[in-house]
């Protein structure tokens, strides 16, 4: 959700239809090296591909979206779609949005990256008595941490 009005050209970008393909490891946000595995040795994913790179070679080579954002609009998309923002060169430095993530409650814990902490670590957890352990495979994904939306 943009909380200023962000051109087309600087807006986030998704990569049509990803969401349905390869599960690629996430990135761990390298500047110099944009497919920087995240999980790495940890995880059996593809590397992300360099997007970028390939959009330079040849423009069609990705199914790009974006659109112009104002205040008040709302941009959804599922958390496996290939996605990163627009252009920085500097004529429109100014992206400000809010990012929610919401699961359902059929959202269960998964255990497919063998010692991966993931990105909540935290809210991977659930307390019984005293004891707080990890979530298994298979437990629903949920967490006191996690707020409810009704």
């Amino acid at each position: 959700m943009p909380l200023n009005g962000v051109p087309k050209d600087y807006s986030l970008e998704v990569v049509r239809g990803s969401h349905q393909g390869t599960q690629y490891d996430g990135t761990a946000f390298d500047h110099d090296d944009p497919t920087k595995p995240f999980f790495g040795d940890r995880a059996n994913l593809p590397r992300m591909p360099d997007i970028a790179a390939d959009i330079k070679k040849d423009p069609a080579a990705w199914d790009i979206v974006s659109y112009a954002m104002n205040p008040g609009d709302v941009l959804i998309l599922h958390p496996r779609s290939l996605h990163g923002g627009g252009l920085t060169d500097g004529h429109y430095s100014e992206r400000q949005t809010l990012t929610l993530r919401f699961f359902g409650d059929d959202a269960f814990y998964s255990d497919h990256i063998p010692g991966g902490d993931g990105l909540y670590t935290v809210d991977q957890r659930k307390k019984s008595g005293d004891d707080v352990r990890r979530l298994q495979h298979g437990d629903p994904y949920r967490s006191s941490k996690f707020l409810q939306v009704v």
